[in-house]
């Protein structure tokens, strides 16, 4: 007994159906980990403009001291 085209169509809709129920959950977590990426970026982006000022104000304080010491 040889499948129809449509018995074919019909084994492939359901091995669509079942490959996307399996993917389902790791879409999820993809999506998820690209949020969090997100919010480790903006944290970053916050870290380093902290950094530029904490350099800066060493700068500062260099300058100062080496006033001081004149």
């Amino acid at each position: 007994m040889a499948l129809t085209r449509e018995d074919l169509q019909a084994i492939s809709e359901l091995l669509d159906v079942k490959f996307d129920q399996k993917l389902q959950p790791i879409k999820k977590e993809i999506v998820e980990l690209k949020e969090d990426m997100s919010s480790v970026k903006t944290e970053i982006a916050g870290l380093k403009e902290e950094i530029a000022e904490l350099k800066e104000d060493m700068s500062n304080v260099k300058t100062e001291i080496a006033g001081l010491k004149e």
